[in-house]
């Protein structure tokens, strides 16, 4: 295959032997090392779904010695949500040789990639209240794409916050991941089965065929766990029995302070519990693997996301699918939850944006113990109970808004203890009160700190 190196951003030129690469419905083409490694960077969250595939050594980076397999389709109507796919990064000017924008890197280092680098990321959609909102729906003609996170979603953003702390990486589209994505050295047999019979590589397809599947009217943790205990995972217990100090974690919006509360509590629940073993799960929200490290980095021994079910964001991602995929982490996670002495869940964003937040809380409804809320300011979380209020009277069939309703009326320690900037002083503190009704602590402070350690001793 020739190299056409071309110009970056020409969308009728693909550099570096991808301007051969086959439409939609033609034979596969192989990649046979086109790159060193420090041209192509791998996405966090693709390469966290991959490492979960191939027996991979993370001193040796993804495709860096092996052929890729690529078809690129220009046809839209056949791109899927989650589907992986190699970008091109653009500049503003040709003599800009770095993009603005930032790209984090598998072990969680955030670059700035070059000019023509190749980016591996995945089709998703954000829905951002604060930052921006995109989706790859709206990738025009020409396919130029924003990485719509670090973590590697990609789509067209389509409104952007003026204060968005820094710029997105804008790019290219320009092929396809196909499946089987990988191939050895020198052979042409792939080094792992293929995951079904689509032509393109999706993250949720590729576990969905390494793990089994699971039936979608999942919708709380005892139904996972009586059916897991029928369908036995080998070399794993099925079932899927929570800690009795499992702590959920959510918030009035992005930014309110949730995964600052999150690292508080990891430290609390370590010094705290018989063994330390602290298990840590995010289940919604957009995929950023330094959003989860701090969780290890402040105590948690196991720290497990959406991105693991294969989901690089769960905004827009339909009920079902986002059920289905998540049941299927959990399942996964039933035989190591029974090791642990604690678990922090956390719903990223708020429960009533575009993010499942409701259908997660359907799940892990009946195993929270205690709940932390982490609020902006006082009058947000007044909104927040509100909404909780209206919506389950509203949709009273919908198990997420009964759960979070029943959290802001109940008298026992499942109510909310607010969190974040809302209680940051004494008197945000006592506007929380006189407002809501509900507790606040400044987890910056130790005396804070130690009542959270004393209520949590209490479960």
């Amino acid at each position: 295959m020739a190299a056409a190196l071309g110009q970056p951003g020409d969308a009728s030129v693909l550099p570096l032997d991808f301007d051969d690469a086959p439409e939609y419905n033609d034979t596969t083409m192989v990649l046979n090392r086109p790159l060193s490694w420090k041209y192509m960077l791998v996405c966090s969250s693709v390469a966290r779904v991959v490492h979960q595939i191939i027996r991979h050594d993370p001193r040796v980076p993804i495709w860096g010695e092996s052929k890729m397999v690529i078809r690129k389709i220009t046809d839209r109507r056949d791109w899927r949500v989650n589907d992986v796919v190699v970008v091109e990064v653009l500049t503003d000017h040709e003599d800009e040789l770095f993009s603005k924008g930032m790209v984090e890197l598998e072990s969680g280092r955030m670059i700035h990639p070059m000019r023509g680098q190749l980016v591996i990321c995945a089709l998703a959609h954000r829905r951002s209240t604060q930052e921006s909102v995109g989706s790859f729906l709206h990738v025009g003609d020409d396919l130029r794409v924003d990485l719509l996170t670090e973590g590697g979603a990609c789509g067209a953003a389509t409104d952007i916050s003026t204060f968005m702390p820094d710029p997105m990486v804008k790019a290219v589209y320009r092929a396809h991941v196909a499946e089987p994505f990988l191939l050895e050295k020198d052979d042409d047999v792939p080094s792992y089965p293929p995951a079904s019979n689509e032509k393109t590589l999706n993250l949720e397809g590729i576990l969905d065929a390494k793990y089994d599947s699971i039936p979608p009217n999942l919708h709380h943790v005892g139904q996972l766990s009586s059916w897991a205990t029928n369908h036995p995972q080998p070399s794993a217990n099925s079932e899927c029995a929570f800690p009795r100090k499992t702590v959920l974690i959510f918030g009035t919006s992005m930014s309110s302070g949730k995964t600052v509360a999150g690292t508080y509590l990891a430290r609390a629940m370590r010094e705290s519990v018989e063994h330390g073993n602290v298990f840590a799960l995010k289940l919604t929200g957009a995929g950023q693997l330094h959003d989860i490290q701090r969780y290890g980095d402040c105590g948690a021994t196991h720290v497990f996301d959406f991105v693991d079910a294969g989901l690089i964001s769960t905004a827009n991602i339909p009920p079902e699918q986002y059920m289905v995929a998540i049941a299927r982490l959990l399942r996964r996670l039933c035989g190591s939850m029974k090791k642990q002495d604690a678990c922090i869940i956390e719903i990223g964003s708020s429960p009533f944006e575009d993010y499942n937040g409701l259908y997660a809380a359907a799940l892990i409804a009946s195993v929270v113990k205690m709940s932390l809320v982490a609020a902006s300011d006082a009058y947000a979380l007044k909104g927040m109970v509100a909404v909780s209020a209206e919506y389950s009277r509203d949709h009273p069939e919908h198990e997420g808004a009964r759960f979070f309703n029943n959290l802001f009326t109940s008298n026992d320690h499942k109510r909310p203890i607010c969190v974040g900037p809302a209680a940051n002083t004494r008197a945000g503190r006592d506007l929380v009160k006189n407002i809501t009704g509900l507790e606040a602590l400044n987890l910056a402070l130790a005396s804070h700190r130690e009542t959270l350690a004393n209520l949590l001793a209490e479960l």
